[in-house]
């Protein structure tokens, strides 16, 4: 060996030793001391055996990688080969004739071995443990539970849609009864306008009847008395007339403005509809009031105001209160508007 030995070399041959000494040389019966000394020397080597295990388990931890010197490697192996062999004859044949005795061959002389002092082995470190990341877990296999848990979610698109089905269905019925019931209102609220109109209707023909009467009795008895009283007669219309019982004069004063007219045999008439008297002018058809007939009540009309160019007056019956011209059967006309004379 070179001069300089390094202490992996020193460990390697101290435990070569010591396995050497525990294996036990030839001979026969040993005596009482030295099967003492034998078993110590086993105690020994398994000792030196387990923590040279140990060691080389801790080296790839602890120290860093060294190359033994040839001459510790080549004892090494040759160690190694022959327990390897010594193995191979143990397992032998398998039968029961014990092998020749072989005679030892006597030891060549060799040098003396210096004694190697054995360095002190440090206490084992425990390895350093795995993160938790690299620890190894084993694979459980899939539960049961879990291909239910994985099947579940299968179930959520159609109970889903079955949720949205019936909140549709529930939703559109509601509709449907709201859209009834607003037809309903809706019906409802025409017939109560149409009413609504006729009571508008009737109070316009009984504000125009008590305009009417905004000529007191003197008034209307000096418009009728006077010798300059222009009178036209109303007669009936329509072939054959409309209604042939009703008649009416028109009275107007000299100034053709103040004028009074009263009607008799008129029929009371029902469905909205109402009697308008139109006075004929240059200009057009001019609206002079509405009014409506009661069964047995006097019919009278008059006012301090006629349109300019009036040559004739007209009663028409009409369904639109609002109407501007004419638009109704003609029930009765008056004739030229001449004085007496």
């Amino acid at each position: 060996m070179n001069g300089e030995t390094s202490s992996e070399d020193l460990t390697i041959l101290a435990t070569l030793e010591a396995l050497e000494t525990g294996a036990g040389g030839p001979g026969g019966g040993a005596r009482p001391s030295e099967t003492s000394e034998a078993s110590e020397a086993s105690e020994a080597s398994e000792m030196m055996a387990r923590l040279y295990r140990e060691v080389l388990g801790l080296v790839a931890y602890e120290l860093e990688p060294a190359v033994p010197s040839p001459e510790v490697k080549t004892l090494l192996m040759a160690n190694i080969v022959s327990g390897a062999d010594a193995a191979e004859e143990a397992d032998g044949d398998g039968d029961d004739t014990q092998p020749a005795p072989v005679a030892a061959p006597e030891p060549a002389p060799s040098q003396p071995t210096p004694v190697t002092p054995i360095l002190p082995i440090p206490p084992p470190t425990p390895p350093i443990p795995l993160r938790q990341s690299q620890e190894m877990r084993p694979v459980r296999p899939p539960m049961a539970g879990a291909a239910v848990a994985r099947r579940s979610p299968r179930r959520w698109p159609l109970a889903l849609a079955a949720s949205l089905a019936l909140l549709l269905l529930g939703l559109s019925g509601y509709l449907y009864s709201r859209s009834l019931e607003d037809r309903a209102t809706i019906a409802r609220l025409d017939r109560d306008l149409a009413r609504e109109r006729s009571q508008a209707a009737q109070a316009s023909a009984q504000a125009s009847r008590l305009e009417s009467y905004s000529l007191n009795l003197r008034e209307k008895m000096a418009l009728v008395t006077s010798p300059t009283v222009a009178v036209s007669a109303l007669r009936p219309m329509g072939r054959p007339p409309l209604q042939p019982a009703a008649r009416g004069l028109l009275f107007v004063a000299a100034d053709h403005q103040h004028w009074y007219l009263s009607l008799q045999g008129l029929q009371p008439v029902e469905g909205g509809r109402l009697y308008k008297l139109w006075f004929m002018a240059d200009q057009g058809p001019v609206d002079a009031g509405s009014f409506t007939v009661l069964p047995g009540a006097p019919i009278e009309m008059s006012s301090k105001e006629m349109p300019a160019g009036t040559r004739t007056a007209v009663i028409t019956l009409e369904t639109d209160p609002g109407s501007r011209t004419p638009s109704g059967p003609e029930v009765l006309r008056a004739g030229a508007i001449a004085p007496i004379s």
